[in-house]
C-alpha cells in the first residue's frame, strides 16, 4: 500500500487541448470543464481518434494525471475489459503527428477533406452524424408479423462502408446469405449516428424470425469508395483511382442484344452476383464448336486492354477470356477448381498477364491483359472450355457470369457497370487544404495494383514545381522526392515497388536534411536542397495525374523531420513516434483485467514523480468496444503531494443518498430519488510542519469548501481505483492540531462532486 497523494490544482482547465477526433456538439473542450455532465465524444474507439494533448503553456511539475470516463457501464461509450491507456509527457515532439488519416477505420472524418467524386463526399461527419456509410455488423431482426412491403428501423453497429438515401440494399444472414434476404432500399438516414430506415420490398428464402443480419448495398462497390477484402472482409483502404471507360455494353446482361451469343444461352438464376444483384448462366447448348458470349470494342490501334469479368464456377470449371482480331489473338484459360491459369496468344496478339482474384461465396473475378498489334476493333469472348475451346455441349453445362468489363490500360480496375453505353468512371482525385510546417515527415500505407509511374501522396503548391511527394518511378523504384521552383533537388530511392501488396513509405524533410525509408529498411540520407512552400496535400495522385490505382489504408504527417531510428519504425510498424520522453507509463488496463463496474466511471490515472513537462498526452485504445466510440468526463493534470505518513485507521468511505421522503396523512411514504454521492474521511496524523502548513491549509486556503479536490488513497490499488478515486470536494474545513511534540493531525472529508 503507498500513502495518499493529494491534489486540488487542474493546469487541464488552462490547458490547451488538442488530438484525436471528437464530436463538435460534444467537444474535446468539456474535458477541461468543471462540470462533469459535459461529456467529450471521440469519433472513434482507437489512439489515433482518442488522443488527447495538453498543452500547459510551460513546463510545469506535475504528480497527478487522471481521465475519467462519462458513460455509465454498460451503455455505450464506456471502456470495456479489453480498454488500455497510456499517458506521456514530454517536448513538442508528443503532439504527435500533424495529421492522421486512417482510411482503414471508418473514412474521412476531416469535413476538409474533398473528393472529385460525388459519392465520395458522404461521410460520418466529425459531429457523429452518419451521412452515409456501409457494411455493418450483423443484427439481430425479429419477424415476425412483418409483412413487405412496409418499413424497418435499423441502427448500423460499427458501420464500415458507406450508404447513401434511395440506394438498393439487402439484408442477409451473413452465415447463409443465399438462404433468406430482405430486399428493398433506404428511404432516410437519421440525425443520429447509425440510424436508418429501410423500405423493404421482398422477403424471400427460408428460415426463422429471429436470425443475424448484415446490411449489404447492391450498388456497384466501385462508387463507394472505402474498399474491403471480398472474402475475408478487412479493410483495404480508400481506394483511388484514375478515370476508366468499361467499354463493354450491358455489363451485366449477357441475354441483351449488345452480346452476341454463340452455342450458348443466357439464363436468369436464383444466384446473386457480387453486388447483390441477380446473376446469369452462361449455358452451353447441343452443338458442337465454340459456347461462348462475344462482343466488339474500338480501342486505339494497338492497345492494351484489360478485360475481366466475374464467374463461379457450375457444371463447367474452365473458362476463358479471349481478345481477337481475324487470326490474331490473346488468351488466358482459366481452371477455377485448381485456380490455375494459362496465356496463349497467336499473330499478331500478345497475351501479356492472367489474374484470378477471390470475390466471395465462390465467386472469382478473371482477368486478361491483351494486345493485338495494329487492330483498332478487338473481339471479347468469355468462352467456356471443356477441356478446349470447342467441344460438344450438352445443352445443361456453364457457370455463372456476371460484372465484364473491357478498359484501356495494363490491369484491371474495380468494376464498373454498363447500360446501353460505355461509361467512364471519373478519377479520385482527394485534396487536402492544409499549411504545413518547413519541417516535417510524410508517411504512407498503402497498395496498388502498379509499380511504376504513381503518387502515393503529395504535399504540393497546387503546381508540380513546388512538392514533397512519395512516388513510384518509371522504373518501379519508391522515391521520395522533391521540386523547388520546377528544379528537381531531392530523390531518394529506398528500393523496389511490389504490386498488390502492402508497402509503407516515409520522407523526412528540413532545409539540408532529407531521409526516407520503406517497410522498417535502412534509411537512405540526403544532405542538400530546400523545402518548397506548400499549400495542400494530394492524397493517392498528384494534381489529379498519376493515381494510385490501388487502396490507401493511412496517411500521417509529422510536423518534425523524424530521426532515422524513428522512420525507419514508423515505416516498419506505423507506430507512433513521440521523440524523447520525460515520462511514460506504458500501455495500462483501463479495468486491470476485471469486468466494468456498473455504476462507477473508468478511471485512467497515472501519478508521475514531479515531471516538469509542457505536454502531456493521453491515447487510449478500445478496438473491441463496439459502440465505436468512447464518452470521457474530466481530464485532470496538476501537481501534487504524497503524505509522508498515511491516514489512520477508521478512514471511512460509503454512500450518501439525498432522497426526499414525505408521509401522506394516511402514513403511506412517498420518495423522490435525487442521485447519490460518495463521502470519505481520512483523519490524518503524523504530519510534519511544512505538510501540516504548505499541505492541508494551503488545501484549504485554495479549495475552500467549492473547489476540486482529487485523492487518491492508495496509489498502487487498482482493484478498487473506481470506487475509492473520485473527484470531490472538501465537506468541512478541519483544523490542523498540533498533537504530539512537532507533528500535526487533522481530517480530510470529502464528498463526491456530481455537477
Amino acid at each position: 500500500m503507498a500513502n495518499m497523494i493529494l491534489g486540488w490544482v487542474n493546469a487541464a482547465d488552462r490547458a490547451v487541448l488538442s488530438g484525436g477526433r471528437w464530436s463538435e456538439s460534444l467537444p474535446q473542450a468539456a474535458l477541461a470543464e468543471d462540470s462533469l455532465s459535459a461529456i467529450a465524444r471521440a469519433l472513434g474507439n482507437q489512439p489515433a481518434d482518442t488522443a488527447i494533448v495538453a498543452d500547459l503553456g510551460a513546463a510545469q511539475p506535475v504528480g497527478l494525471v487522471a481521465l475519467f470516463g462519462g458513460t455509465v457501464s454498460p451503455q455505450a461509450g464506456c471502456p470495456g475489459p479489453a480498454a488500455r491507456y497510456r499517458i506521456r509527457a514530454g517536448g513538442e515532439a508528443v503532439q504527435g503527428p500533424l495529421l492522421d488519416l486512417d482510411f482503414t477505420g471508418y473514412g474521412a472524418s476531416d469535413p476538409r477533406l474533398a473528393f472529385s467524386r460525388d459519392s465520395l463526399a458522404v461521410w460520418i461527419d466529425r459531429g457523429g452524424v452518419m451521412q452515409g456509410y456501409g457494411l455493418t455488423e450483423p443484427l439481430a431482426l425479429t419477424l415476425d408479423g412483418f409483412t413487405p412491403p412496409a418499413t424497418l428501423p435499423v441502427v448500423l453497429q460499427r458501420p464500415d462502408r458507406r450508404f447513401f438515401a434511395g440506394e438498393k440494399i439487402r439484408l442477409t444472414d451473413p452465415e447463409a446469405p443465399n438462404e433468406r434476404w430482405l430486399s428493398g432500399s433506404i428511404a432516410r438516414i437519421g440525425p443520429e449516428a447509425g440510424h436508418i430506415t429501410l423500405n423493404i420490398d421482398t422477403v424471400a428464402g427460408n428460415g426463422g424470425d429471429v436470425i443475424a443480419w448484415r446490411l449489404e448495398s447492391l450498388a456497384p462497390r466501385c462508387n463507394r469508395g472505402q474498399d474491403h477484402d471480398p472474402v475475408s472482409h478487412a479493410r483495404l483502404g480508400f481506394r483511388i483511382e484514375s478515370a476508366r471507360t468499361n467499354l463493354l455494353l450491358r455489363s451485366a446482361e449477357l441475354s441483351d442484344s449488345a452480346w452476341t451469343l454463340q452455342g450458348s444461352v443466357a439464363v436468369a438464376q436464383g444466384i446473386v452476383a457480387p453486388d447483390g444483384g441477380p446473376a446469369a448462366k452462361l449455358r452451353e447448348d447441343g452443338t458442337t464448336g465454340f459456347h461462348q458470349a462475344t462482343q466488339s470494342i474500338a480501342v486505339a490501334e494497338g492497345a492494351t486492354v484489360a478485360v475481366s469479368v466475374y464467374v463461379r464456377a457450375a457444371e463447367r470449371s474452365r473458362f476463358a477470356l479471349v481478345l481477337s482480331s481475324g487470326d490474331d489473338y490473346a488468351q488466358a484459360a482459366f481452371d477455377l477448381d485448381a485456380g490455375t491459369t494459362s496465356l496463349s496468344q497467336g499473330g499478331a496478339g500478345s497475351a501479356i498477364v492472367a489474374r484470378i482474384i477471390p470475390a466471395g461465396v465462390g465467386w472469382l473475378r478473371c482477368v486478361l491483359v491483351g494486345a493485338l498489334a495494329g487492330a483498332e476493333d478487338y473481339l471479347v469472348a468469355l468462352r467456356l472450355l471443356n477441356p478446349g475451346g470447342s467441344y460438344a455441349g450438352d445443352g445443361a453445362g456453364g457457370l455463372l457470369v456476371w460484372g465484364a468489363q473491357a478498359e484501356m490500360g495494363g490491369f484491371a480496375s474495380s468494376y464498373i457497370p454498363t447500360t446501353g453505353v460505355p461509361y467512364t468512371r471519373a478519377a479520385d482525385s482527394p485534396r487536402l487544404v492544409l499549411a504545413t510546417p518547413e519541417t516535417g515527415t510524410l508517411l504512407a500505407d498503402y497498395a496498388s495494383s502498379q509499380t511504376a509511374n504513381l503518387v502515393v501522396a503529395s504535399l504540393n503548391d497546387g503546381t508540380a514545381d513546388n512538392q514533397i511527394s512519395l512516388i513510384q518511378g518509371a522504373g518501379g523504384a519508391r522515391i521520395a522526392y522533391i521540386a523547388q521552383a520546377g528544379v528537381n533537388t531531392v530523390g531518394l530511392s529506398t528500393g523496389a515497388a511490389l504490386a498488390d501488396s502492402v508497402q509503407r513509405s516515409g520522407f523526412g524533410y528540413a532545409p539540408g536534411s532529407f531521409a526516407a525509408a520503406s517497410d522498417g529498411g535502412a534509411a537512405v540520407i540526403g544532405a542538400s536542397g530546400g523545402v518548397p512552400i506548400v499549400t495542400g496535400l494530394d492524397i493517392g495522385h498528384r494534381l489529379g495525374q498519376q493515381h494510385l490505382n490501388g487502396g490507401l489504408r493511412r496517411v500521417l504527417l509529422y510536423p518534425r523531420r523524424l530521426a532515422e531510428s524513428e522512420l525507419m519504425a514508423a515505416s516498419g510498424s506505423f507506430a507512433l513516434q513521440l521523440g524523447t520522453l520525460d515520462f511514460d507509463t506504458g500501455w495500462q488496463d483501463v479495468w486491470h483485467g476485471q469486468q466494468r463496474r456498473d455504476g462507477y466511471r473508468p478511471v485512467l490515472l497515472a501519478t508521475p514523480p514531479g515531471v516538469a513537462a509542457r505536454y502531456w498526452r493521453i491515447d487510449l485504445d478500445d478496438h473491441a468496444n463496439a459502440d465505436g466510440f468512447l464518452d470521457l468526463a474530466r481530464l485532470w493534470i496538476g501537481p501534487a503531494v504524497e503524505l509522508s505518513s498515511n491516514f489512520s485507521y477508521g478512514a471511512a468511505l460509503g454512500m450518501e443518498a439525498d432522497t426526499r421522503i414525505a408521509r401522506s396523512q394516511g402514513g403511506a411514504l412517498r420518495f423522490e430519488e435525487r442521485a447519490s454521492q460518495r463521502v470519505a474521511t481520512y483523519p490524518v496524523e503524523h504530519q510534519t510542519a511544512q505538510e501540516a502548513y504548505r499541505v492541508h491549509l494551503e488545501l484549504q486556503r485554495v479549495a475552500g469548501l467549492s473547489g476540486e479536490v482529487l485523492a487518491v488513497p492508495d496509489p498502487e490499488d487498482t482493484l478498487y481505483r473506481c470506487e475509492r478515486v473520485f473527484i470531490a470536494r472538501l465537506r468541512s474545513l478541519r483544523p490542523i492540531s498540533n498533537r504530539y511534540f512537532q507533528r500535526f493531525a487533522t481530517e480530510l472529508e470529502l464528498e463526491e462532486r456530481l455537477t
